[in-house]
């Protein structure tokens, strides 16, 4: 769950700080009012591409830093740890954007990249526009938001691991069947050569 976000010298935004809670959480305004910057600066959160172009007139830099709560979301720790990074129960993401063209990410303090930060993105937050794609019609995605719904994603995180287990032991003794079966075509091949030589029955010095 997003819990804080941060922007500073970003568009035409000086600062700002917002807070959410459980539950619905509503940014009303009028047009102009900056609505869409909000989401823009999300959406670089997410792992969009970021341009000096974005950062506030006659500022050198801008950043953009949010808080989430990902305990007990064993999906996105596992990710995280795929990458190099200790699970922990919040998850905070910044990023610096700067003139110079230096631009940085940070994940709980540590240095990361842009494809690291795309592939945690969605399993934190989905942005869905009027005429934008969104998670949700995805067929490919229904079975996940209907496992999450249903509470089932440790079950299931559960049952992949004993499956790959399983997986693995099953392909391990496949290979141990090819091994038994090489041992034996190569035991009928000596005792098909030592027998020949028995046939053969050659004298000493011959």
């Amino acid at each position: 769950m997003l819990e804080k976000l941060r922007i500073r010298n970003f568009a035409i935004i000086d600062e700002l700080d917002v807070s959410f809670t459980g539950g619905l959480n509503m940014i009303t305004g009028e047009t102009g009012a900056g609505k869409s910057i909000i989401i823009g600066a999300m959406s670089l959160i997410l792992g969009d591409r970021a341009s000096s172009d974005q950062i506030r007139t006659s500022e050198d830099s801008a950043s953009i830093e949010a808080l989430f709560t990902i305990d007990g979301n064993r999906e996105l720790n596992a990710r995280l740890e795929e990458f190099g990074f200790d699970p922990q129960p919040e998850l905070l993401i910044k990023r610096t954007i700067s003139r110079s063209g230096k631009n940085r990410i940070h994940i709980n303090g540590q240095p990361a990249t842009l494809g690291v930060l795309a592939a945690l993105s969605g399993l934190l937050v989905d942005i869905c526009g009027q005429h934008e794609h969104q998670v949700i019609l995805d067929p490919a995605n229904h079975i996940d938001i209907l496992d999450e719904v249903g509470g089932l994603l440790p079950l299931r995180s559960e049952y992949r691991k004993k499956y790959d287990a399983a997986l693995a032991l099953k392909l391990r003794l496949e290979e141990l069947k090819k091994l038994s079966e090489d041992k034996v075509r190569a035991e009928a091949y000596l005792k098909y050569q030592l027998k020949e030589i028995e046939d053969a029955d050659p004298a000493s010095g011959e």
